[in-house]
């Protein structure tokens, strides 16, 4: 299949879809894979297709398939507009024009959304997966003494039969054969077979947009609902080892876990006071949390395992067990390690699979996690790790929009809101780092940039205690992690400064920071030593630290490559 692609030179340019929904209303949004990763972790990198009501998806044949056909129809086939078929043609660099077409990459959202979108059976059905062959889920005396198809709950990435997109378009094409030739009965029978259901206006039977979309080649498995969101695997492991706390033998009161987890300072956020005492289900299967109060959570009671715990021989395998999703949130959550540590990656997913099995029995391996399994692949397959956190952002925006609308121009407005929302963000969004807050003049510290980057001569310096980075906002006092010549050290964050060099427009900035310094007791406190250093280069990420009197005991991400001096 012949596939255009975006140009700027020769890289290539591919077209990410976000689809989402809630109670009263759905969106579709959309960015460009070679935009930089910094900005697509930003509001302004995510733009909108489409704004409706929930309640339009029941009313059009095929659902949200029916509907996201229609729009990828319009939006990007339409043959009265620029399409990715014939292209736009844009200035460039030497004086001509050039032709830029383009491609889909992916299309990454919750599971639901990928069983609405390409019309299959879903985690409830008896193929739960889409991208693999031979994994089932049924009652497993059906599957005795077979060797070639498995059980969701007993499958590893060693036994998955991948699907091509050859495979699942045979698929389709033989439920549009047999259609006419089979009863409804035998016919209901082979959708559940291929776990594919025959929807003539979907996506998957519309004759354009199949050739430019499958849903192997294009599914992107979102770790954010698979593993800390929605009943995700974190959620259901956290519980299960928190009900293990409390029952016999160890009854050890989930109070004083909070107790601890008050005494973290995290980077942004913070678990509530009564987190654990509040969120933990006794007779359920998983908490109830935010997916960024499920990552802390997962880090807070590896920290606690690691100091209380361990040293009392408690919980040692399931403590194991945990600290490995810990390391896979770690490594998902600085992409660069996760492109590069791909096989890693994977081994950890697999091992972590084979303890949650052993330890809690096969009922706690869901679909979703098996789902994560193949997370590995997509990001080999797109070259970056995706999730749904900056498109999420947007669903909050619509809806606070949406609250103040109704009407036949509810989806109007909304659109209207967001479009000029995004446009008000270029200036600054655009930029991968700038001073934020409160901004003075300091022209002091001039040198302190000179030293960062090199620069022998600056103008007119500032400084702030904030800044936007391209790892997100640093903030006065927040603990981070820098990457220096001879390992990676731990720090604390004293202030920022920022200044242009003489005869430049371009702003270069810098942190001032103080190391952190081993003390008895295993704590680290700050020294009176002030360095300086340049937040796209060396700062690897902020770090959350668990507080004492005397000093803090850092909760460190575990990074292949990890040197810490």
């Amino acid at each position: 299949m012949k596939q255009n692609k975006l140009h700027v030179g020769n890289i290539p340019k591919h077209t990410y879809i976000h689809t989402q929904g809630r109670l009263t209303s759905r969106a579709a949004v959309w960015t460009v894979r070679e935009l930089p990763r910094w900005l697509r972790s930003r509001d302004g990198g995510w733009w909108a297709l489409c704004f409706f009501p929930f309640e339009l998806q029941g009313s059009v044949e095929a659902g949200l398939s029916g509907l996201v056909r229609q729009l990828l129809r319009l939006t990007f086939f339409d043959p009265a507009y620029c399409n990715l078929t014939t292209g736009i043609w844009l200035p460039n660099k030497h004086g001509g024009r050039t032709q830029y077409t383009g491609r889909f990459s992916c299309v990454v959202q919750d599971e639901e959304a990928h069983k609405n979108l390409w019309s299959v059976k879903g985690a409830s059905g008896f193929k739960a997966c889409i991208c693999c062959r031979n994994v089932v889920r049924t009652p497993r005396y059906r599957l005795e003494g077979s060797v070639y198809v498995k059980h969701l709950q007993d499958a590893l990435p060693s036994d998955f039969a991948l699907h091509t997109p050859d495979t699942f378009a045979h698929m389709v094409d033989e439920l549009k054969r047999a259609k006419p030739l089979l009863a409804p009965g035998q016919f209901a029978q082979k959708e559940i077979n291929y776990g594919v259901n025959y929807e003539p206006q979907s996506i998957l039977y519309d004759p354009l947009l199949s050739q430019w979309l499958n849903p192997v080649k294009h599914t992107y498995w979102d770790w954010m609902h698979n593993l800390v969101a929605s009943g995700g695997a974190c959620q259901v492991e956290v519980n299960a080892y928190c009900v293990k706390l409390e029952a016999e033998p160890y009854c050890i009161d989930l109070g004083s876990l909070d107790i601890f987890q008050q005494s973290i300072k995290w980077p942004n956020g913070s678990l509530p006071a009564t987190f654990f005492q509040d969120r933990i289900r006794r007779g359920g299967w998983c908490l109830k949390a935010w997916a960024g109060e499920t990552i802390f959570a997962v880090h807070a009671l590896v920290k606690f395992a690691e100091l209380v715990l361990v040293p009392s021989g408690v919980l040692l395998e399931e403590t194991r067990c945990l600290s490995l999703i810990s390391k896979v949130l770690d490594m998902l959550s600085t992409p660069a390690c996760a492109v590069n540590n791909v096989r890693d990656l994977e081994a950890t997913l697999t091992e972590h699979h084979r303890l949650i099995k052993q330890l809690y029995g096969a009922d706690y391996v869901k679909p979703k996690l098996h789902y994560s399994h193949h997370i590995p692949g997509n990001i080999e397959n797109v070259g970056d790790v995706l999730s749904c956190f900056s498109a999420e952002r947007k669903h909050k925006f619509a809806k606070s929009v949406g609250q103040h609308s109704s009407g036949e121009h509810w989806e109007y407005n909304v659109m209207k809101r967001q479009v000029l929302d995004v446009l008000s963000r270029f200036d600054g969004e655009l930029k991968s780092e700038w001073l934020a807050g409160r901004v003075v003049h300091d022209n002091a510290s001039a040198c302190l940039i000179q030293q960062a980057h090199g620069i022998t001569h600056i103008g007119s310096a500032q400084s702030s205690t904030k800044m936007v980075t391209e790892i997100g906002e640093l903030r006065q006092n927040m603990y981070i992690l820098v990457s220096t010549p001879g390992g990676h050290r731990l720090g604390k964050i004293c202030n920022f400064v920022g200044g242009r060099p003489m005869l430049s427009k371009e702003e270069l900035h810098c942190v001032v920071w103080v190391p952190l310094l081993p003390s008895p007791g295993g704590l680290w406190a700050p020294s009176a030593l002030e360095k300086c250093c340049s937040a796209t280069r060396e700062v690897v990420q902020a770090i959350a630290v668990a507080r004492y009197h005397d000093g803090v005991k850092p909760i460190l991400p575990q990074l292949p490559g990890l040197n810490l001096i």
